[in-house]
């Protein structure tokens, strides 16, 4: 943990000494740029398309979320044995191809939801592997008493890349389509993959025999899980939460804005006010050292419920961005407190692959939410599927602290 000590503006000095922290960060601002751009183009450019509706929208959000649930414990044990950097860099890479090729495809008219469905499979596989090995590498390259610094920095970093790139994205898709918008997007992958490859030299792979398989490294990780049970509850809890959380960004929040509001301008708008809320959120975690930092952090969480409220009461978008804003603050004190607990209670030799069931069971629900999300909206209608969001959020967290 860092000196409780430390001023933020002493924190900032001893993390961005290193070297190697300030490509990580780079690194990872690019690409969250391209993050806050990306969902925003999606989401309207798959709204734009002829015949497409909520439905469509869901169906290809859900696409890009299956393969995480389905490959993400084998991106841990990967990630272990061959190298988190290289994995990271290979990935963001590959991503950046792929992600160039949609653009094209919606820059020439040639974009269908089928096509966007099969590119999201592939995408989904890449961030599967990419997902469980980035945190892995902070271990690496900063020593322990920092890191708390370290991830909260960085957090800091990718919010406010993010609120950087719902700025650009709404504007850009509001000016010159959804194409040339998730066109920067595949360059900053293919940027931030570029920076990591440089960090591939403090990678330490395990070692592993001939008998070792890649279904004993897995079991091992869910022996570490086990035997904590305060991660058993938290990714719970989480996982419930992501149900509502992933379909709020790619569907419910795009569709209400497009209905109710001023479309691709309004949500950016409100996801930005998400974004800085995360930022809020990061400075208030450097500078808070809880005894019992999950506990509090998980009461934070619930206030995702005031922005699903919010929008299920259609307030006024000002009211909308305020709840979003708490949102953010709740969701990266947890996020910082959660990470920086991991890394620093679980063996290093382990982390990717704890990682990677805390990955799996976090987002085990959100391709149901992401599938399920348009139909429903058809079927009973937004503001009523988002009072029946807010009274998941308040049970997922009220177990999540009873247990």
């Amino acid at each position: 943990m860092a000196d409780k000590s430390l001023t933020i503006p002493q924190q900032f000095n001893e993390v961005f000494v290193e070297k190697n922290f300030r490509i990580l960060f780079a690194a990872r601002f690019i690409s969250n740029v391209g993050n806050g751009i990306g969902p925003i183009a999606l989401a309207f450019g798959v709204l734009s398309l002829p015949g497409a509706n909520a439905a469509s929208l869901s169906l290809v959000m859900f696409a890009r979320t299956l393969p995480l649930i389905v490959f993400v414990l084998f991106g841990g044990v990967i990630a272990d044995r061959y190298g988190r950097a290289k994995i990271v860099s290979y990935s963001d890479i590959l991503l950046s191809l792929f992600v160039l090729f949609e653009a094209y495809l919606f820059i020439s008219g040639s974009a269908t939801v089928s096509w966007l469905v099969l590119l999201g499979l592939v995408t989904g596989i890449l961030h599967a592997m990419w997902f469980p090995a980035f945190p892995g590498i902070m271990p690496q390259v900063m020593p322990e008493k920092k890191l708390q610094s370290a991830n909260s920095i960085n957090a800091l970093g990718v919010n406010s890349a993010n609120v950087l790139g719902y700025s650009i994205g709404g504007i850009l898709v509001t000016l010159v389509g959804p194409g040339i918008a998730i066109a920067i997007d595949g360059l900053t992958f293919l940027v931030a993959g570029s920076l990591i490859y440089l960090l591939i030299r403090f990678d330490k792979p395990n070692q592993v025999g001939d008998e070792d398989t890649i279904l004993q490294d897995i079991k091992l990780g869910w022996k570490e899980v086990r035997k904590r049970t305060w991660i058993i509850a938290c990714v719970s809890a989480y996982s419930l939460i992501v149900m509502v959380y992933e379909p709020l960004l790619a569907v419910m929040g795009p569709y209400q804005a497009k209905t109710f509001l001023e479309g691709a301008s309004s949500w950016a708008f409100i996801a930005g006010a998400h974004s800085l809320g995360m930022m809020l959120g990061v400075i208030l975690a450097m500078k808070l050292r809880p005894r019992h930092p999950l506990f509090v952090g998980m009461i934070f969480s619930a206030t995702l419920a005031l922005w699903t409220l919010s929008m299920s009461f259609n307030l006024p978008i000002i009211f909308m961005a305020m709840a979003a804003l708490l949102t953010g603050i709740g969701f990266d004190l947890f996020f910082v407190f959660w990470i920086t607990t991991l890394q620093t209670k679980i063996p290093k030799k382990s982390l990717s692959r704890v990682l990677s069931y805390d990955a799996f069971g976090s987002f085990l629900l959100g391709p149901i939410g992401l599938i399920a999300a348009g139909p429903l909206i058809e079927i009973i209608g937004i503001k009523e599927l988002l009072a029946i969001c807010t009274i998941i959020i308040i049970v997922a967290v009220s177990l999540s602290l009873t247990n």
